[in-house]
């Protein structure tokens, strides 16, 4: 993944310096300038800032403020300081803030890629993983009940998140000057991802407080909603909408005569129809099954508190068996299984 490397100093003949000497290593990563911690807060909430080297001395905001104010706002990201005035005080409080390393000045400018790139290395020290769908590393922080930092980038756009773990919860995320749910929404959102896992975390408060599951299918449930309503053009070879096909097909019959001989004449069934009105509903369990390692959907049973309760049975088309709530719903699950 290709990081942004924001840089912040009030010497605007240092910025220009170390941003064309590190141009270099443009495939690594990429640099932007700041030219004081006010400026660079900003930028930090209009981009996706990777990691921030900053020196001590500057105006409106110094180093120790702006490295405060990362550590409480922006979680996670990574700080080398500047400075020209090493001293155990001066190294002990930025540690104390939160500095992942510190170089003095003066220095060259590859001694300090190469301190970038340690900070990057440290970033993986849990593995990487390319082109992975969200479920497959939903699946491995869920079941080793991980802690964890990790980072990742959208394969099909290259725009980058971070998401926070603490023993398996998803307690923060970040994304494009965005934190909390309305982050972790947009991330679970992509298709596939390249990603780094950090075996450490540095939120230890939960903003987030709802289960990692349900972030991941309220993201799911958002992105259909949205696939669904971008226009599509017609064209002329568009078939007409297929029409309801009529209650007695043969689906229909079979799915009677299984709850026939699983469960007899008292299984509180109501009616079997076709209804593919409930496909968006059957994707999102699908993709929540996927990301449990549950295997293939195969029903769904659902409880809506309304005068029938349904159990849908995906297939092309989806057939809907609406059932009396107090029905043996365990006997009929297992009929239709079978």
């Amino acid at each position: 993944m290709k990081r942004l490397v924001l840089i912040v100093d009030d010497n605007q003949e240092m910025l220009f310096t170390l941003k064309d000497g590190l141009e270099k290593y443009a495939e690594a990563f990429t640099v932007m300038i700041s030219g004081d911690g006010v400026d660079a807060v900003q930028k930090m909430r209009q981009h996706a800032v990777s990691m921030v080297v900053t020196d001590l001395k500057m105006p409106r905001m110094d180093g120790i403020s702006l490295l405060s104010t990362i550590t409480k706002d922006f979680p996670g990201t990574p700080v080398i300081v500047m400075t020209g005035y090493i001293t155990n005080d001066v190294q002990q409080r930025a540690r104390q803030s939160g500095a992942a390393d510190y170089i003095e000045k003066p220095f060259l400018v590859d001694d300090l890629a190469t301190k970038i790139f340690a900070v990057i290395r440290n970033e993986a020290d849990g593995g990487k993983l390319q082109n992975v769908t969200p479920s497959i590393f939903l699946q491995l922080v869920s079941a080793e009940e991980k802690t964890c930092t990790i980072r990742l980038a959208c394969c099909a756009t290259g725009l980058s998140g971070v998401l926070f773990f603490r023993a398996g919860e998803l307690v923060q995320a970040r994304y494009a000057g965005r934190s909390g749910e309305a982050a972790a929404f947009e991330i679970f959102a992509w298709d596939a991802v390249d990603l780094a896992i950090q075996n450490q975390c540095d939120v230890h408060t939960n903003v987030i407080n709802k289960d990692v599951q349900a972030v991941f299918l309220e993201a799911l449930r958002r992105k259909d909603e949205t696939e669904a309503a971008a226009p599509i053009a017609p064209t002329p070879e568009s078939a007409p909408a297929t029409p309801t096909v009529p209650v007695g097909d043969a689906g229909v019959l079979k799915i009677r005569q299984q709850i026939e001989a699983g469960v007899g004449p008292r299984s509180g069934l109501e009616d079997i129809y076709q209804d593919n009105a409930w496909a968006d509903q059957l994707r999102q369990m699908a993709r929540l099954g996927d990301a449990l390692g549950a295997g293939p959907l195969r029903l769904a049973y659902i409880n809506r508190a309304e005068s029938v309760d349904f159990i849908l049975l995906p297939g092309d088309p989806i057939h809907v068996v609406s059932i009396h709530p107090k029905s043996p719903r365990d006997r009929l699950v297992e009929a239709l299984l079978r």
